[in-house]
């Protein structure tokens, strides 16, 4: 399959096809959660914000160093103290997109941080999250990372197992679950690493909406 990602109107296309997103599909709950008539001004500035700190983080991950205004650097000390507290080694993707195209599911997706689950990091999720993951040592887990006031928890736990759906059936390896995690990154310089369960139903609920939708408006088309 032949992925791209145009990240200006954020498009995914898979074989010259355009593909809804995780983001597209979890709208139908991102409308409940975040009230229609939130300020726009506000918006915009979450979403530069979190644009900028996924740039910088990324940078840091690759090359040891980054640029960012000086607002944002709250949020790199975060993510500089939990790469610090949980022993980050190398990852296994950063800022990885992938698709999915069978008789089910047709989505793609980025995944901010896939990481390899060793000792160093069970350890410091039991002492952080006060959950025991080491059956999961050896196993990829997703970490997902967010700049927002607050982490919305039904909304990760839509989008958290399709990014988890996203890495197993791009694998080589069939999993049945993996550990989920949300980074969030705070702007008084903390951060707070959050454990999810995968449980596909309230992403496969949003789905089913739009692919619902998405199939009137394509017979609508048709019929004009």
């Amino acid at each position: 399959m032949a992925l791209k990602f145009y990240d200006k109107d954020h498009i995914y296309e898979l074989d010259g096809e355009i593909i809804p997103s995780v983001s597209e599909i979890s709208r139908f709950a991102s409308k409940e959660i975040y009230n229609s008539d939130i300020n726009k001004y506000i918006l915009d500035n979450a979403k530069e914000r979190g644009t900028a700190v996924h740039k910088a983080t990324e940078q840091l991950d690759t090359v040891g160093t980054c640029d960012i205004a000086s607002e944002y650097m709250p949020y790199i000390q975060a993510y500089l103290s939990f790469r610090k507290d949980f022993n980050i080694k190398k990852y296994k993707y950063i800022e990885k997109a992938f698709a999915i195209k069978d008789n089910i599911y047709k989505y793609a997706g980025t995944l901010d941080r896939v990481y390899k689950v060793d000792e160093d990091f069970a350890k410091a999720v039991k002492k952080h999250c006060k959950i025991d993951i080491t059956e999961y040592i050896g196993y990829p887990c997703i970490i997902d990372l967010k700049t927002s006031s607050q982490v919305k928890k039904p909304l990760a736990q839509i989008q958290l197992p399709a990014y988890a759906n996203l890495y197993i059936y791009n694998s080589n390896i069939w999993y049945s679950d993996l550990p989920l995690f949300i980074l969030h990154l705070k702007n008084n310089g903390k951060y707070k690493l959050i454990y999810f369960e995968d449980n596909p139903k309230l992403f496969e609920a949003c789905y089913t909406l739009h692919t619902a939708l998405a199939t009137k408006k394509k017979k609508k088309i048709i019929k004009e």
